[in-house]
Protein backbone atom coordinates (compact mmCIF):
# COMPACT_ATOMS: atom_id res chain seq x y z
CA UNK A 1 0.00 0.00 0.00
CA UNK A 2 1.33 3.46 -0.80
CA UNK A 3 2.33 5.97 1.53
CA UNK A 4 -0.53 8.78 0.87
CA UNK A 5 1.30 12.18 0.11
CA UNK A 6 0.46 14.95 2.26
CA UNK A 7 -1.67 17.38 0.45
CA UNK A 8 -0.40 21.15 -0.15
CA UNK A 9 -1.50 24.03 0.83
CA UNK A 10 -3.44 26.14 -1.42
CA UNK A 11 -0.69 28.94 -1.64
CA UNK A 12 1.92 26.54 -2.31
CA UNK A 13 0.04 24.18 -4.87
CA UNK A 14 -0.75 27.21 -7.09
CA UNK A 15 2.83 27.29 -8.23
CA UNK A 16 3.08 25.51 -12.07
CA UNK A 17 6.68 24.95 -13.28
CA UNK A 18 6.67 27.80 -15.96
CA UNK A 19 5.11 30.26 -13.24
CA UNK A 20 7.94 29.83 -11.34
CA UNK A 21 10.64 29.33 -14.52
CA UNK A 22 9.42 33.40 -15.13
CA UNK A 23 9.12 34.83 -11.60
CA UNK A 24 12.50 33.16 -10.70
CA UNK A 25 13.92 34.72 -13.96
CA UNK A 26 13.04 38.07 -12.31
CA UNK A 27 14.33 37.64 -9.15
CA UNK A 28 17.40 37.97 -10.67
CA UNK A 29 20.51 40.54 -9.90
CA UNK A 30 19.53 44.32 -10.27
CA UNK A 31 16.39 45.94 -9.30
CA UNK A 32 13.62 43.50 -9.34
CA UNK A 33 10.74 44.89 -11.02
CA UNK A 34 7.89 45.07 -8.99
CA UNK A 35 5.21 46.13 -12.22
CA UNK A 36 6.49 42.74 -13.92
CA UNK A 37 6.18 41.10 -10.73
CA UNK A 38 3.00 41.62 -9.82
CA UNK A 39 1.55 40.64 -13.01
CA UNK A 40 2.60 37.16 -12.55
CA UNK A 41 2.07 37.02 -9.03
CA UNK A 42 -0.94 38.93 -7.93
CA UNK A 43 -0.92 41.59 -5.27
CA UNK A 44 -1.86 41.30 -1.59
CA UNK A 45 -2.92 44.22 0.79
CA UNK A 46 -1.79 44.44 4.47
CA UNK A 47 -3.53 47.98 5.21
CA UNK A 48 -2.29 50.61 2.51
CA UNK A 49 0.60 48.61 1.19
CA UNK A 50 0.37 46.10 -1.16
CA UNK A 51 2.78 42.99 -1.80
CA UNK A 52 4.06 41.16 -4.70
CA UNK A 53 2.42 37.75 -3.48
CA UNK A 54 4.91 35.04 -3.10
CA UNK A 55 3.52 33.45 -0.11
CA UNK A 56 4.55 29.63 0.09
CA UNK A 57 6.99 30.44 -3.73
CA UNK A 58 9.37 27.15 -3.74
CA UNK A 59 12.57 28.84 -5.09
CA UNK A 60 14.73 26.66 -6.24
CA UNK A 61 17.64 28.87 -6.44
CA UNK A 62 20.01 30.95 -4.53
CA UNK A 63 19.66 34.75 -5.62
CA UNK A 64 22.79 37.38 -5.07
CA UNK A 65 23.03 40.95 -5.43
CA UNK A 66 19.13 42.01 -5.97
CA UNK A 67 17.30 44.88 -4.62
CA UNK A 68 13.52 43.56 -3.96
CA UNK A 69 11.26 45.66 -2.33
CA UNK A 70 7.19 44.97 -1.33
CA UNK A 71 6.92 41.30 -1.90
CA UNK A 72 6.07 38.68 0.56
CA UNK A 73 7.98 35.82 1.07
CA UNK A 74 5.48 34.31 3.81
CA UNK A 75 5.46 30.91 4.58
CA UNK A 76 8.79 30.20 2.38
CA UNK A 77 11.01 27.18 3.00
CA UNK A 78 14.43 27.84 2.12
CA UNK A 79 16.77 24.54 2.89
CA UNK A 80 20.57 25.61 2.77
CA UNK A 81 21.10 25.90 -0.78
CA UNK A 82 18.01 28.43 -1.27
CA UNK A 83 17.44 32.12 -0.10
CA UNK A 84 18.31 35.34 -0.92
CA UNK A 85 21.75 36.91 -0.20
CA UNK A 86 24.43 39.94 -0.40
CA UNK A 87 21.00 41.96 -1.75
CA UNK A 88 19.21 44.71 -0.51
CA UNK A 89 15.27 43.73 0.85
CA UNK A 90 13.13 46.67 2.09
CA UNK A 91 9.47 46.39 3.49
CA UNK A 92 9.27 42.68 2.41
CA UNK A 93 7.16 40.11 4.86
CA UNK A 94 8.64 36.47 6.14
CA UNK A 95 5.68 35.46 8.11
CA UNK A 96 5.98 31.87 8.99
CA UNK A 97 9.01 31.17 6.63
CA UNK A 98 11.16 28.49 7.76
CA UNK A 99 15.19 29.33 6.89
CA UNK A 100 18.05 27.28 6.83
CA UNK A 101 20.49 29.08 4.19
CA UNK A 102 22.96 32.00 4.39
CA UNK A 103 22.15 35.49 5.21
CA UNK A 104 23.68 38.24 4.32
CA UNK A 105 21.48 40.61 2.61
CA UNK A 106 20.13 43.84 4.36
CA UNK A 107 16.81 44.41 5.82
CA UNK A 108 14.85 47.60 5.74
CA UNK A 109 11.26 47.16 7.28
CA UNK A 110 10.79 43.69 6.85
CA UNK A 111 8.78 41.62 9.13
CA UNK A 112 10.24 37.96 10.17
CA UNK A 113 7.49 37.43 12.91
CA UNK A 114 6.85 34.16 13.53
CA UNK A 115 10.29 33.03 11.27
CA UNK A 116 12.19 29.69 11.89
CA UNK A 117 15.64 30.43 11.84
CA UNK A 118 17.68 27.07 11.85
CA UNK A 119 21.36 26.74 11.47
CA UNK A 120 21.78 30.08 9.94
CA UNK A 121 24.79 31.49 9.14
CA UNK A 122 24.50 35.27 9.48
CA UNK A 123 27.61 37.26 7.66
CA UNK A 124 29.73 39.85 8.86
CA UNK A 125 27.77 43.38 7.98
CA UNK A 126 24.70 42.27 8.02
CA UNK A 127 22.06 44.92 8.85
CA UNK A 128 18.78 44.86 9.93
CA UNK A 129 16.88 47.94 10.34
CA UNK A 130 12.95 48.42 11.60
CA UNK A 131 12.41 44.72 11.55
CA UNK A 132 10.16 42.30 13.63
CA UNK A 133 11.61 39.33 14.67
CA UNK A 134 8.35 38.65 17.24
CA UNK A 135 7.48 35.10 18.07
CA UNK A 136 10.32 34.30 15.62
CA UNK A 137 12.80 31.14 16.67
CA UNK A 138 16.59 30.86 16.18
CA UNK A 139 17.97 27.33 16.42
CA UNK A 140 21.82 26.55 16.11
CA UNK A 141 22.45 29.97 14.55
CA UNK A 142 25.92 32.11 14.12
CA UNK A 143 25.89 35.43 13.77
CA UNK A 144 29.06 37.49 13.11
CA UNK A 145 29.63 41.38 13.18
CA UNK A 146 25.60 42.03 12.29
CA UNK A 147 23.91 45.06 13.40
CA UNK A 148 20.18 45.63 14.64
CA UNK A 149 19.04 48.86 14.60
CA UNK A 150 15.36 49.71 15.76
CA UNK A 151 14.16 45.66 15.94
CA UNK A 152 11.39 44.24 17.63
CA UNK A 153 12.20 40.50 19.14
CA UNK A 154 8.69 40.41 21.74
CA UNK A 155 8.21 36.86 22.88
CA UNK A 156 10.54 35.25 19.96
CA UNK A 157 13.20 32.55 21.26
CA UNK A 158 16.61 31.81 21.05
CA UNK A 159 18.91 29.00 21.62
CA UNK A 160 21.82 27.18 20.89
CA UNK A 161 22.87 30.27 19.10
CA UNK A 162 26.15 32.11 18.98
CA UNK A 163 26.43 36.11 18.58
CA UNK A 164 29.81 37.36 17.91
CA UNK A 165 30.32 41.40 18.35
CA UNK A 166 26.93 42.29 17.61
CA UNK A 167 25.49 45.54 17.89
CA UNK A 168 21.90 45.66 18.85
CA UNK A 169 20.61 49.52 19.01
CA UNK A 170 17.40 50.16 20.42
CA UNK A 171 15.66 46.84 20.14
CA UNK A 172 12.64 45.38 21.96
CA UNK A 173 13.11 42.22 23.71
CA UNK A 174 10.10 41.98 26.07
CA UNK A 175 9.64 38.62 27.37
CA UNK A 176 12.33 37.13 24.66
CA UNK A 177 13.78 34.00 26.36
CA UNK A 178 17.80 33.51 25.46
CA UNK A 179 18.94 30.23 26.40
CA UNK A 180 21.74 28.51 26.24
CA UNK A 181 23.51 30.79 23.72
CA UNK A 182 27.04 32.62 23.87
CA UNK A 183 27.31 36.28 23.22
CA UNK A 184 30.74 37.10 23.01
CA UNK A 185 31.49 41.35 22.48
CA UNK A 186 28.17 42.21 21.70
CA UNK A 187 26.76 45.32 22.38
CA UNK A 188 23.00 45.84 23.15
CA UNK A 189 21.98 49.91 24.14
CA UNK A 190 19.09 52.23 24.05
CA UNK A 191 16.29 49.36 24.23
CA UNK A 192 13.47 50.31 25.51
CA UNK A 193 13.18 46.91 27.11
CA UNK A 194 16.61 46.52 27.36
CA UNK A 195 19.03 44.15 30.14
CA UNK A 196 20.61 45.07 33.00
CA UNK A 197 22.44 43.39 35.62
CA UNK A 198 21.35 43.78 38.98
CA UNK A 199 24.97 43.05 40.16
CA UNK A 200 26.90 44.61 37.31
CA UNK A 201 30.67 44.63 39.33
CA UNK A 202 30.55 41.11 40.30
CA UNK A 203 30.33 38.51 37.96
CA UNK A 204 28.84 35.52 40.11
CA UNK A 205 25.38 34.31 39.04
CA UNK A 206 22.59 36.02 39.05
CA UNK A 207 18.82 34.32 40.15
CA UNK A 208 15.89 35.26 40.42
CA UNK A 209 13.23 38.02 39.57
CA UNK A 210 13.89 41.43 40.74
CA UNK A 211 10.91 43.59 39.74
CA UNK A 212 7.81 42.13 38.82
CA UNK A 213 6.69 45.47 37.14
CA UNK A 214 9.50 44.89 34.11
CA UNK A 215 9.09 42.77 31.07
CA UNK A 216 10.82 39.42 31.68
CA UNK A 217 14.10 38.79 29.36
CA UNK A 218 15.30 34.63 30.12
CA UNK A 219 19.12 34.19 29.46
CA UNK A 220 19.33 31.07 30.91
CA UNK A 221 22.50 29.43 30.73
CA UNK A 222 23.68 31.66 28.55
CA UNK A 223 27.48 33.07 28.20
CA UNK A 224 27.83 36.60 27.38
CA UNK A 225 31.74 37.38 27.63
CA UNK A 226 32.62 40.65 26.87
CA UNK A 227 29.37 41.65 26.43
CA UNK A 228 28.57 45.53 26.92
CA UNK A 229 24.95 46.40 28.39
CA UNK A 230 23.56 50.18 28.13
CA UNK A 231 23.16 51.75 31.12
CA UNK A 232 19.61 52.61 30.53
CA UNK A 233 18.39 49.60 30.83
CA UNK A 234 15.25 48.47 32.38
CA UNK A 235 14.35 45.11 32.03
CA UNK A 236 14.84 42.04 34.82
CA UNK A 237 17.01 38.97 34.20
CA UNK A 238 16.19 35.36 35.12
CA UNK A 239 19.05 32.64 35.30
CA UNK A 240 21.56 34.49 33.96
CA UNK A 241 25.40 34.90 33.72
CA UNK A 242 28.28 36.48 33.04
CA UNK A 243 31.31 34.91 32.78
Amino acid sequence: MKDKKKPQSKAASRWDKKTVAQIEALLSPGVVDFSLLKELTGVIATGAVEYCDLIAFPLGKFIIKAEMSHIDFSAAKWDPVVGIGRSSLSNCRFVGASIQSQISSNHIDCDFSKCKFRSCGFSPKTRFENCRFDNAKFTGCTLYSCHFVNCSFVKSSISTTEFDECVFDNCDFTNTSFYDNSMGGCLIQNSPHNIEFLVPSTQERIMGIFDQSLPVVDFGKTNMTNAVFGTNSTSKIIDAKND
